[in-house]
């Protein structure tokens, strides 16, 4: 079978790349190549008042980078047997039915695992760093976003 990928239909995310291959711990029992949906975009900039670093040049053009790190997760189907009368058990609600057969992998979807976004200005030679980072379910440690894989 053809591995089918389902992707969000955008034209925001115009460039798809290869990172690395990491283990997220808390999410996956093996190894996973991480890719990147890449967004950049032109814009102006004039004095330095509203940048966060100071600059030499005091107008230009920077490229904003906007970046979505992401997995492949295997879509999963099932087939569920409903009960006519629903068993109860004493530690759950009424259960309404049973699954039948095995699961199905049915192509694969883009689960987003962080953010990053940047700036890039070229007359400087400069790149500002607003934020890279992992989501909380990907990370080792939960309450840090400092420590790597």
């Amino acid at each position: 079978m053809a591995e089918r990928i389902e992707r969000p239909e955008d034209d925001f995310f115009t460039e798809r790349i290869e990172l690395f291959t990491a283990q997220f711990p808390t999410y996956y029992r093996s190894p996973q190549e991480v890719l990147g949906r890449v967004h950049t975009s032109q814009e102006r900039y004039r004095g330095t008042r509203d940048e966060i670093i100071p600059l030499r040049e005091r107008q230009g053009t920077r490229t904003y980078v906007l970046m979505h790190p992401y997995v492949r997760e295997p879509r999963l189907t099932f087939t569920v047997g409903l009960y006519t009368n629903p068993r109860e058990y004493a530690d759950q609600e009424s259960a309404i039915g049973e699954t039948i057969g095995t699961p199905h992998v049915e192509g694969f979807r883009e689960a987003q695992v962080g953010n990053a976004q940047a700036w890039y200005y070229p007359a400087d030679k400069t790149i500002v760093l607003w934020e890279c980072f992992f989501e909380e379910r990907f990370r080792k440690d939960p309450r840090s976003i400092s420590r790597s894989l």
